[in-house]
């Protein structure tokens, strides 16, 4: 594991207590909304827009690991040339 990729899962681990603030934003709408009859127009864009961060982050995440998701249709049809070449350039 690299320098970078050591501070990329450092900087995941703080950024995963995120999903925690999602949970309880969306606890407090709840209550707002069928409680005190009061709804907030801010939780749900904040919340998208954390999960969206949050999601593109984990793919930055896994890639640091090497455990992102591979599709290699396109890698079988070409030759094992190329193939080592385009595996070079993802790397």
């Amino acid at each position: 594991m690299t320098y970078i990729d050591s501070i990329i899962e450092r900087i995941g681990h703080y950024l995963s207590w995120l999903y925690l603030l999602i949970v309880f934003i969306s606890f407090y709408e709840i209550v707002s909304r069928y409680i005190f009859n009061n709804p907030t127009d801010w939780v749900h864009e904040t919340s998208i827009a954390l999960a969206a961060f949050l999601m593109i982050y984990a793919g930055l995440f896994s890639f640091g690991r090497d455990k992102h998701i591979r599709v290699p249709i396109l890698l079988d049809r070409v030759k094992i040339s190329m193939r080592r070449k385009l595996e070079f350039l993802v790397m």
